[in-house]
């Protein structure tokens, strides 16, 4: 967590601050300023704005321009008289270029790399300096050119060296033929942004510049110094901006019209698009920066600023001022300025009442977020208050320094990270610039500090509070209330406070004070040991770590500090060790942990603990989860490894990719260790681009995770448990068993820890295998604390002796919940036997069949209610049929479904349907229909959901117009009565057959008719043709049988009421079973025989048909028969 310390620019009395500007490097501040007489000055200052003796210019006119070269300590001014001076910081040399302007100089523009200078007066004169390594022009300029308008803007593209362009190409062309030595060398020198090895830009090597002013005319000034028109814009410009990653060039009037040109190799601009910005066009001065790529923030002296995420898209939001922290209403922004750095980004805001609103690029990191909206990705942060009205605002600098131009006052901001310490149950944060706060755990109490000092560091003990600024440190009592104890002088940047005594440095030496600042004793340091940059204190101890990677512990608990063992050099021990950045002594003084940075300035990796005892080095390492003891066997298959150790590998690839930012011993326990460790590589850049998933499918890291570990002689470094920091959590203060200690983060809720009062800064979170034993006496927790490191290092009979001591189910619990991290289900079942547990000993057994590790451990985790670690593990072994089932199980419908939909199809239509259930017994039936119907068992679902409700059934019916429903809701009218209506569904469903059944039931034949007519529909057809049958109309009857196609039917008729005529078709239409019966009833009558000889042959009842043809004497039936039957034989053979 940030704060922002302002110091007051140390200027002079004026009546007005014209202008200011920071080097982007150095820590110089140029301010021009007017004097009461007339005349101007420029004074420059340093990063704490005091004044740089002999550093200032002062002419009897104006000077309302200001130019730093980009990376030396020079300064151009321009003047209202036409002159222009030239100031080297570095060699106290004042220069002025050759007296060519006779307007005042309005416009000055160093080049990207300092070797050209643009001047512009408002005559409307332009020239171009060559200028040398001091910053000195040349006698005459390179250009010199009427623009017949005032320059207002010039903006240096970064260019193109010719040179190098023209041999990446040969190059190129070599690798092309196949010439191996040129690809190696064109891969190697290979670029691969375009817009820094300027493919797309400007030739030349960022010489020429384009400048735009008052007629809207754009002009380019190549660097050998011709001049040409290249564009115009309508109205004045105000702003001139490139963007690098495009090669495209921004132009915005003061009517607020943004225009785009891409830049060829030679200057020339080509319009790309015009668009008319959103905000008010305002006779003051408008403000506009880049706050990211391809982003553009506008202040326009409205109560917001506008950004302009795609300059190719019209898409847009704003960010606005919150009157909950602190903004008055109607106040208005007037400038704007951004920060951009590569892994964060601030945008800062002044307004006409005095604050500086801020923001902080901050994206979320979380899958469980779908796409962010842009004023959501900024986060606002506590504004600062100065006075007045804030006209400018600028970064600026190395060390990202804010400066405040209020017209009457210049101020500057600098971030600073707020200091925080824990030792001996008292723990301070520093909650502004000169404000701590105290939290005494023993005692309950909540104490506030203010005091006068800007506040860089805090230490403190059991009784006392030790602050400093760099410049003298001071010293509280700590009790009921807090009161000074002292204070000294002193310069040093580390302070420790151990009793009654005050640990400080200087060059070469370390001080022991007193609390008025009197030195008892001096340590001095030797030029091998290098200088102090690490110090930290015990209840005994002192451990000091080197600039040379020296470690040395110190006995305190005497009058006089004495060396505790032999020194170490670190560097001995660990290869390529760049800077300690932290180093912390346990509670008896056997060990010292640290980390560091490598060589090359990354950080290192692993935590390093050196038994001071054993001058041993043990290390745990974050890229690969592992301690300097373990190792897990490379095997090509899994499943060769056991249940233990590939628990081990899934709980080492959790942590891997990590690297520790912090480092804390337990207060008491010698061997206990807690980290902080925060991802290698950004989350940002390993998370996908687009978030439009509810959910993502894999285990997404967590940025920060807190590990704890044994530090232990046999086994090493091992983890015991490990777990995310909590969004609510700034960072980790300190642990003491049995809890762990985090800093809150301000406005911010952390559900998971208790804070210690409502005022307090700092929460505290129970350890996993204490939970339920907070309160449990010293034999208690050493009991506890004894059984989780046995069982952490796998020595189960130790364990279980230890655990014996402690009579509470609760720690079987915390057992199982510990087997689930571990992986061991083996114990997991005894501390399920013991707490009698009988349904999760029942789901375990049942989990044994599931052929991964990690889905029988989730139903561990589900039956101890770790649903978070059982959806982790879910996802590990890919298991989203158990994981939408969790989901269900857990009510967390939206991840369920959205499983469903995409990582588990087969049961999307089940989960629809238990939603859809879940949501009527709830009595949501308006939110169950469209699951049901998803489901698609909506046609009997809906209407027995609303059978009691028969309006709303209806209606839904009506809507839905579903044929299924329709008959459903047909057949209930008629089960009332309703003949009527249900005839009326009965058409709308298209159900024929029930149509006509109505139709027969009330006597209308006629209507039954025209319907089986109309439609054909078998089933009614033959329903009429029964209907017709019964009242003995066989003509009607045989008809419509013959629509619904049942010929048997029909053809039983015919042959029962002499129906002759109609027989001989029917029979021919129908089955050979039927012509067969047919041909028999033919065959009764002498003069039917021929029709019978037809159906016996039609049947395949040849015989009969020979035989009865021989009888009739029907020879050309014969012959017929018997080619057909010699046909038959000749396709058998």
């Amino acid at each position: 967590m940030a704060i922002f310390f302002d110091h007051q620019v140390q200027a002079p009395d004026t009546s007005g601050h014209v202008d200011i500007c920071w080097h982007q490097e150095h820590p110089l501040l140029a301010v021009a300023s007017r004097n009461d007489g007339g005349g101007g000055f420029v004074q420059l200052y340093d990063d704490e704005g005091e004044p740089i003796p002999n550093a200032a210019m002062q002419r009897s006119c104006f000077s309302h321009s200001l130019s730093w070269h980009p990376t030396k300590p020079i300064l151009a001014v321009g003047w209202n008289s036409g002159e222009i001076l030239i100031w080297n910081q570095q060699d106290k040399e004042l220069y002025e270029a050759a007296k060519i302007h006779k307007a005042d100089v309005c416009l000055l523009q160093w080049s990207m790399n300092g070797q050209r200078l643009l001047s512009g007066d408002k005559s409307g004169l332009l020239l171009l300096w060559k200028t040398d390594n001091r910053g000195r022009t040349q006698p005459m300029p390179a250009c010199q050119q009427e623009s017949q308008q005032i320059p207002a803007q010039c903006i240096f593209p970064p260019g193109q060296d010719t040179q190098k362009a023209e041999e990446m190409k040969a190059l190129a062309r070599a690798a092309v033929r196949g010439d191996e030595k040129a690809l190696d060398m064109f891969s190697w020198r290979r670029d691969p942004s375009p817009a820094k090895s300027g493919v797309l830009g400007l030739s030349g090597d960022g010489n020429s510049c384009f400048v735009g002013g008052s007629e809207g005319r754009i002009y380019f000034i190549k660097d050998s110094g011709s001049f040409s028109e290249v564009g115009s814009v309508e109205g004045e410009v105000k702003k001139l901006l490139y963007n690098e990653h495009r090669n495209v060039l921004v132009v915005i009037t003061k009517g607020m019209l943004l225009s785009q040109y891409s830049v060829s190799a030679d200057g020339k601009l080509t319009e790309m698009m015009k668009v008319k910005l959103s905000g008010k066009v305002s006779e003051s001065d408008c403000d506009m920066v880049w706050a990211g790529k391809g982003l553009l923030a506008t202040a326009t002296g409205e109560c917001l600023i506008r950004q302009d995420v795609d300059l190719d898209k019209d898409d847009n939001y704003i960010l606005g001022l919150d009157s909950k922290q602190g903004f008055m209403t109607g106040e208005c922004i007037n400038c704007v300025a951004s920060l951009r750095r590569k892994r964060q980004g601030i945008l800062a805001a002044g307004t006409d009442q005095g604050h500086i609103a801020m923001w902080k690029f901050a994206p979320s990191t979380s899958h469980l977020t779908r796409r962010q909206d842009g004023e959501s990705k900024w986060k606002v942060q506590l504004p600062s208050v100065m006075e007045g009205n804030i006209l400018q605002i600028k970064w600026g600098t190395s060390r990202d320094l804010l400066c405040i131009n209020t017209l009457d006052n210049v101020s500057i901001l600098s971030q600073h990270i707020m200091s925080s310490h824990m030792r001996q149950q008292v723990a301070v944060v520093q909650t502004g610039p000169a404000n701590l706060s105290v939290d005494l755990f023993t005692k309950g109490v909540h104490l506030d500090l203010k005091t006068d000092v800007h506040v860089h560091g805090v230490s403190n003990s059991k009784d006392n509070l030790a602050i400093w600024n760099g410049k003298k440190a001071v010293i509280y009592e700590i009790g009921n209330t807090i009161r000074a104890a002292g204070t000294f002088v002193t310069e040093s940047p580390l302070v420790v406070v151990h009793e009654q005594s005050v640990y400080t440095t200087e060059p070469g030496k370390i001080q022991v004070r007193n609390f008025q600042g009197t030195v008892k004793q001096l340590i001095t340091l030797t030029e091998q040991d290098g200088e102090p940059i690490c110090f930290d204190a015990c209840e005994k101890f002192l451990a000091v770590a080197t600039s040379c990677h020296m470690i040395k512990v110190f006995d305190i608990s005497r009058r006089e500090a004495k060396l505790h063992g032999n020194p170490r050099n670190m560097a001995d021990l660990i290869p390529k060790i760049g800077d300690i950045l932290m180093a912390k002594i346990n509670s008896n003084g056997t060990k010292v942990a640290f980390i560091c940075e490598q060589a090359d300035g990354i950080p290192d990796s692993k935590v390093y603990i050196w038994d001071v005892d054993l001058d041993s080095l043990g290390f745990f390492d974050f890229a690969t989860g592992l301690g300097d003891q373990e190792d897990i066997p490379v095997v090509e298959n899994e499943d060769e490894l056991s249940d233990i150790e590939r628990g081990k590998r899934k709980a080492a690839d959790e942590l891997s990719g990590r690297h520790p930012v912090s480092i804390h011993w337990d207060g008491e326990e010698k061997k206990l260790l807690v980290c902080e460790a925060r991802l290698s590589v950004p989350l940002e850049m390993t998370s996908p681009r687009k978030m439009t998933s509810l959910i993502s499918f894999t285990n997404t890291p967590a940025e920060v995770i807190v590990v704890s570990l044994f530090s232990t002689l046999e086994q090493g470094v091992v983890m015991q448990d490990s777990f995310a920091l909590h969004s609510g959590y700034d960072k980790l203060i300190g642990v003491e068993v049995p809890y762990y200690y985090f800093i809150k983060k301000v406005g911010e809720k952390a559900n998971e820890g208790v804070s210690l009062s409502d005022k307090s800064s700092v929460c505290k979170q129970v350890m996993r295998d204490f939970a339920g034993l907070e309160d449990g006496d010293k034999t208690s927790r050493d009991a506890m604390m004894n059984f989780s490191f046995f069982l952490t290092i796998g020595n189960m009979d130790e364990a279980f002796k230890a655990i014996k001591l402690i009579k509470s189910e609760s720690v079987w619990e915390n057992m199982a919940k510990m087997c689930v991290k571990t992986r061991r289900l083996d114990v997991a079942k005894v501390c399920l036997g013991n707490m009698g547990h009988a349904r999760g000993a029942k789901a375990l057994r049942e989990a044994e069949n599931e052929p991964e590790l990690d889905a029988r451990v989730a139903m561990l985790a589900i039956q101890l209610g770790m649903l978070e670690e059982a959806e982790r593990l879910y996802k590990n072994c890919e298991r989203f049929d158990l994981l939408n089932e969790l989901y269900q199980a857990s009510g967390q419908w939206g991840k369920a479904m959205e499983t469903a939909e995409l990582r588990d199809r087969i049961h999307l239509r089940t989960t629809y349907y238990n939603y859809a259930k879940h949501l009527e017994a709830k009595g949501d039936f308006n939110g169950a229909i469209p699951n049901f119907e998803k489901s698609d068992t909506h046609r009997f679902e809906v209407p027995r959901m609303l059978f009691e409700e028969p309006q709303a059934l209806e209606a839904y019916i009506m809507k839905n117009k579903d044929k299924t429903l329709r008959k459903w809701w047909a057949q209930y009218m008629e089960s009332t009565g309703d003949l009527e209506t249900a005839l009326q569904f009965y058409e709308a469903s298209q159900d024929y057959l029930s149509q006509v059944r109505i139709h027969c039931y009330c006597g209308a034949l006629e209507k039954s008719c025209e319907v089986a007519n109309e439609t054909g529909d078998k089933a009614a057809c033959y329903h009429l043709a029964r209907q017709y049958e019964l009242q003995e109309q066989h003509k009607e009857a045989v008809h419509f049988f013959t629509r619904a196609q049942a010929y048997s039917q029909a053809i039983r008729i015919c042959k029962e009421n002499d129906m002759a005529d109609q027989l001989m078709n029917l029979a021919l239409m129908s089955s050979k079973t039927d012509m067969i019966e047919a041909a028999r009833y033919y065959e009764t009558n002498p003069e039917t025989r021929d029709k019978a000889v037809m159906l016996y042959h039609k049947g395949g009842h040849f015989s009969k048909a020979l035989e009865l043809a021989f009888e009739s004497e029907q020879f050309g039936a014969l012959q017929l028969i018997s080619m057909t039957w010699t046909r038959k034989q000749t396709q058998c053979c």
